[in-house]
């Protein structure tokens, strides 16, 4: 299982080198309803976020493996912009914590991308873990009545050909 910890739920190739952990961070912790983060937009986070200038190109060579060691601030503030912590560049972070941190990762954005807003999000975590069961029951009869409505009208319009 170790191996597939590296792997996160998504499946995809290990992220071993630090020019895969921030292609992949670029990829996926984006902005909803919008695609992958470029060079420039992490260049500018950088600087919003972590007080780090940085430019496009330095985040293009990083994220290429053309530069391998950047220095200590540089991972800071890639740790802040990306919201993990600064030891998930490293090539020997523990392989069940970036599992984890890749979970999370697709996680929020499954939660930004359904429009669930932080107080939604935090007054579903403030629920005991009995509303909390109630609340991922009525979300699972949902999903079911949608899948089921769905199968419906594609069995109709399979039947009507």
């Amino acid at each position: 299982m170790p191996d597939e910890a590296g792997q996160g739920s998504g499946g995809g190739p290990p992220l071993k080198t630090l020019a895969d952990k921030i292609s992949w961070l670029m990829q996926h912790a984006n902005p909803g309803g919008r695609g992958p983060l470029s060079h420039q937009d992490v260049s500018y986070l950088m600087l919003e976020v972590a007080g780090e200038k940085y430019s496009a190109n330095a985040v293009w060579r990083l994220k290429t493996g053309e530069q391998t060691n950047p220095g200590y601030r540089v991972i800071q503030a890639l740790a802040k912009v990306f919201g993990v912590e600064p030891g998930f560049f490293f090539d020997d972070y523990d392989e069940e914590k970036l599992g984890l941190v890749k979970e999370q990762v697709e996680v929020l954005a499954l939660v930004r991308d359904t429009k669930i807003t932080s107080v939604q999000f935090r007054a579903l975590m403030k629920m005991d873990p009995e509303g909390r069961e109630v609340f991922a029951d009525m979300i699972r009869r949902v999903a079911i009545a949608e899948a089921r409505a769905q199968g419906t009208s594609q069995g109709e319009d399979s039947g009507s050909s």
